[in-house]
């Protein structure tokens, strides 16, 4: 929760915050972001079609995206669906990756001349998305071999310090 406090902190207003979360932590990162004083807009949903079967039971075939913003948002002419329907990649090099196209989705509701911030960018799938969307991006990953995943998919552009 501190994380979401500190981030808020450094956003300018009208900044978005999006975060992927299963079924079972999605009321404690809509708590969590509120507690970091984010105003909490609402959640929407990746559906990836086919979910692992368990008998009895629903299939785990969606993942939500918890979402907010640093007060007012900034309009953004984009009107992007509430559900999105895209299958999960095929071949992934980092355990959570997202396909490119949910993150295009999510880069929809972003405003124009953002700069993104990924602090757990994993192979680097937000970065891209970003940029492929006319957007800055800096990502943040403690292991090395995803950054060196990640700086492949941009084509080995960093932003000027």
């Amino acid at each position: 929760m501190l994380w979401l406090n500190a981030a808020r902190n450094a956003s300018v207003p009208g900044s978005v915050l999006a975060s992927f979360i299963d079924w079972r932590q999605l009321p404690i990162l809509s708590d969590a972001i509120q507690a970091g004083g984010w105003t909490w807009r609402g959640v929407a949903v990746w559906s990836k079609k086919f979910g692992r079967p368990t008998p009895g039971r629903f299939s785990n075939a969606a993942e939500y995206v918890v979402w907010g913003s640093n007060g007012p948002m900034a309009g953004r002419e984009a009107y992007p669906p509430g559900v999105f329907e895209c299958s999960p990649p095929a071949n992934r090099e980092h355990i959570a990756q997202k396909p490119i196209e949910v993150m295009r989705w999510v880069m929809q509701i972003v405003p124009e001349g953002s700069t993104v911030v990924d602090p757990f960018m994993g192979s680097g799938t937000t970065l891209r998305a970003a940029k492929d969307s006319g957007l800055k991006a800096i990502g943040i990953e403690v292991d090395e071999r995803y950054c060196e995943i990640a700086a492949k998919r941009m084509d080995q552009e960093v932003l000027a310090l």
